[in-house]
């Protein structure tokens, strides 16, 4: 059970808790959660770390805090953490803090790290997302054109019917145009850990989006 790091405020984090990010810090804005793991370097001049336990990064260091966070315990101090936040806590490629407001704990002992569910291809949303692209919609059309170069937008919000399993997939574009004056549109689908990138005529978008709706 997570618990928010805002209520936790007069207390600590132990080794093994699991901090958990509203949205990812080198994915961006409105991205997915990831998970930080509480651990000790064991090093009596450093205060506790926080590790990467989700997402592509997973296994990799986070942060090693300085020794004035820790506890009168020896835990991290929630205290010091919020107050902090956002010098520790900011997007890779966005010059911004990640939210404070959603993070939550999750206290060791209560979190699974093995996936009891069917197992799946994450593939395979992604190949759905790229298909229904390919022909979309006219109304998916007209959304897709309705927004600013560059966004992001959440696949569902496009084709709320599509089957995305256990994926959130974005998607982007970004025109431009090739020497024979022909405009294109620019689709990144990103699926958790990876990313992949396939480009439409956007004036057959236009034509499929001044259909009438069916």
């Amino acid at each position: 059970m997570a618990t928010p790091l805002e209520d936790l405020r007069g207390s600590e984090l132990e080794i093994g808790d699991v901090l958990r990010l509203p949205e990812n810090y080198d994915l961006g804005p409105r991205s997915e959660s990831v998970d930080l793991l509480v651990f000790d370097p064991r090093d009596d001049d450093c205060g506790l770390g926080l590790m990467v336990v989700s997402g592509y990064k997973s296994g990799l260091t986070f942060c090693i805090f300085p020794r004035e966070s820790r506890s009168g315990r020896g835990g991290l101090s929630a205290n010091w953490l919020l107050e902090n936040w956002s010098q520790w806590f900011r997007f890779s490629y966005v010059d911004q803090a990640v939210p404070a407001e959603g993070a939550s704990v999750i206290t060791s002992g209560c979190y699974r790290l093995v996936d009891d569910e069917e197992p799946y291809d994450p593939n395979e949303a992604l190949e759905n997302a790229r298909d229904r692209m390919i022909s979309p919609r006219p109304a998916e059309a007209r959304i897709l054109l309705s927004q600013p170069a560059g966004h992001f937008i959440e696949m569902t919000k496009i084709a709320s019917d599509i089957d995305l399993g256990h994926e959130r997939i974005l998607v982007s574009w970004l025109p431009y145009r090739e020497e024979d004056d022909v405009e294109l549109m620019t689709l990144y689908f990103d699926v958790k850990s990876w990313k992949t990138k396939v480009s439409f005529h956007s004036e057959h978008w236009k034509a499929i989006s001044e259909e009438e709706p069916v």
